[in-house]
């Protein structure tokens, strides 16, 4: 890895102009002192950049002859060392965002993460037609870009599950945020993937620590055919075993799923409601003030995913640290640009914390 801007500037300069034929083999560079006036900057930067291309195989220097090209890079060694030389990182984000498991706060600490080591992060918004898509793909290999971030949410996945073939042949390092949802088509490229399983496991067995015997899971049967409510349920399956312990019930379709939960609740103070998505949860909450009943006290309910859009239902959920998230992105895109030859086989987990409200009552964690 060349050390800073101006080295990579003068490497990639240097490559640019012997892909292109500006220096064809046998063809003296500038000298030492000439390119250092040229970009502005030292002869031992000059000196860092020929020795990255001598390296390559790319120069030769001899005495009195100065340094001369002696190999024309291939294509797809062109193309790797634009992407070695690239300091500018593309990051496409939502343009839909519901910012559950990413936000700005994300895009900064990844950005002051890649800022660090020299990495210029250039948001873009991630397109919904397939041409737009396709050119800034065209332009990533044109322009050598260093790596492709991508943060989608979920009106997103349809999109990128119909236009993965775009992904295929580019030779740039790219990482995408899996929230849980089915891109079965998109396992080829790195990710950082929201803990689906582990977060439904985790809440599962804290329940069950707490006492609960019984438990609810409403939605899921609404959600029956999506990749994470499956996960979900599976994973609230697995930590709520033990002796003593119901199988987790899933209340069928009906006008009347969330009464039926609130009544049942009510009844059992063994019992905890854990809601698929925090929509179910808000549905019960809205019976239970009908009823004048109060979360936490008359009854127990739970959900997943810290939305925004229902921080008035005050629930004890599950939360991403958003700030974690770019740190951890920031990381492995680090990772991979170290080791390009291995980047479609990095991924990483990335667990969710418990955030106790009223809903529920304390919990011991």
């Amino acid at each position: 890895m060349i050390g800073n801007n101006k080295i990579h500037a003068i490497f990639r300069s240097l490559v640019e102009g012997i892909v292109s034929g500006k220096y064809e083999i046998g063809q003296r560079l500038p000298t030492d002192k000439e390119l250092a006036k040229s970009f502005g900057t030292s002869r031992i930067d000059v000196f860092r950049a020929l020795e990255r291309l001598k390296k390559c195989g790319l120069i030769n220097s001899r005495k009195r002859a100065g340094t001369v090209v002696i190999s024309i890079p291939d294509p797809e060694l062109s193309q790797q060392l634009l992407n070695d030389s690239s300091r500018t990182v593309y990051c496409l984000r939502s343009g839909t965002p519901q910012f559950v498991h990413w936000d700005n706060e994300t895009l900064n600490v990844l950005e002051k993460r890649l800022t660090k080591e020299h990495f210029q992060l250039r948001l873009l918004t991630l397109p919904d037609k397939r041409e737009d898509f396709a050119r800034i793909i065209t332009d990533t290999m044109r322009f050598g870009v260093a790596g492709l971030i991508i943060f989608p949410d979920s009106d997103d996945s349809e999109f990128l599950d119909e236009n993965s073939d775009l992904l295929v042949d580019i030779s740039t390092p790219i990482i995408m945020l899996n929230r849980g949802n089915d891109i079965s088509r998109l396992d080829f490229i790195s990710s950082a993937n929201i803990d689906v399983m582990g977060d439904a496991i985790r809440m599962g067995v804290i329940l069950r620590k707490n006492g609960f015997k019984k438990m609810l899971v409403p939605g899921a049967n609404h959600y029956e055919n999506c990749k994470w409510s499956r996960t979900r349920v599976t994973g609230l399956q697995l930590g709520f075993r033990g002796e003593g312990i119901s199988e987790p019930e899933l209340p069928e379709k009906s006008p009347t799923e969330a009464e039926y939960c609130l009544n049942r609740a009510v009844a059992d103070k063994s019992l905890i409601i854990a809601a698929i998505h925090p929509c179910f949860a808000r549905k019960i909450l809205e019976q239970a003030a009908e009823k004048n009943l109060t979360p936490g006290v008359d009854f127990n309910l739970v959900s997943f995913d810290d939305n925004p859009e229902f921080a008035n239902c005050q629930l004890t959920t599950t939360r991403v640290k958003k700030a974690a998230l770019g740190e951890i992105i920031g990381k492995l895109f680090l990772d991979i640009s170290r080791h390009p030859d291995n980047f479609v086989w990095d991924s990483i987990r990335v667990a969710s914390e418990v955030v106790q409200r009223s809903s529920c009552r304390s919990l011991k964690i």
